[in-house]
């Protein structure tokens, strides 16, 4: 469990990668959470997301709200509305499906801001998955990350298919190993990449 639970979480997307994710963060204790997406439930996302048939047609931040609430207790701040230029603070997940909003999100809101604490993009493509977690103020792991910027034609790795779901419960358990060894002042990894078929594991 979390050492602080009064962390500020934001959560970028509500989709395949973040709504896996965030009954995990409710569970080891993460409390004020806010979560970005203006976007509605479709049918086509029931197959690798949390939302239940009679959320469809309703906005994903919306449904999200009451699933975690009923499962957690955990009332988590819906945000029906596009990142462009706001201003984030605390820990901040990037868990959206183009590389062309991670490379907007990362220059409008997180780069060299000294509000946020860490930052963590997580990246899903079939049986493999990829996370980094800096601080945006570190002139080292700036660079780092900036170099994995790809292009989405570059980077097949962004995209969230129905037979992702193991991967998908991988990267969540990723994901909040991160921020427990972050809350507990421990080391944690900049970059973690797995393909769960081969199990190979990378890590920098």
């Amino acid at each position: 469990m979390l050492e602080n639970s009064d962390i500020q979480l934001t959560l970028i997307g509500a989709g395949c990668i973040n709504s896996n994710l965030i009954p995990f963060l409710a569970r080891i204790g993460f409390s004020d959470v806010t979560v970005f997406d203006f976007d509605l439930v479709e049918e086509k996302n029931r197959k690798n997301q949390i939302y239940r048939t009679k959320d469809i047609g309703t906005l994903k931040v919306n449904a999200l709200h009451d699933i975690i609430l009923e499962m957690t207790g955990v009332k988590i701040h819906p945000m029906a509305e596009k990142i462009d230029a706001q201003v984030l603070s605390g820990i901040v997940i990037c868990g959206v499906d183009s590389m062309k909003e991670r490379r907007k999100i990362w220059q409008n809101c997180i780069k060299m801001q000294p509000q946020i604490s860490l930052y963590i993009d997580a990246r899903v493509g079939g049986s493999t998955l990829k996370v980094f977690a800096l601080d945006p103020t570190d002139l080292d792991a700036v660079d780092l990350y900036e170099q994995n910027l790809h292009t989405d034609s570059t980077n097949p790795e962004i995209t969230c298919l129905v037979g992702e779901i193991p991967t998908l419960l991988v990267v969540a358990s990723v994901v909040t190993q991160l921020l427990l060894a972050f809350d507990g002042g421990e080391e944690y990894n900049a970059e973690t990449i797995i393909d769960i078929k081969k199990w190979m594991v990378l890590t920098q």
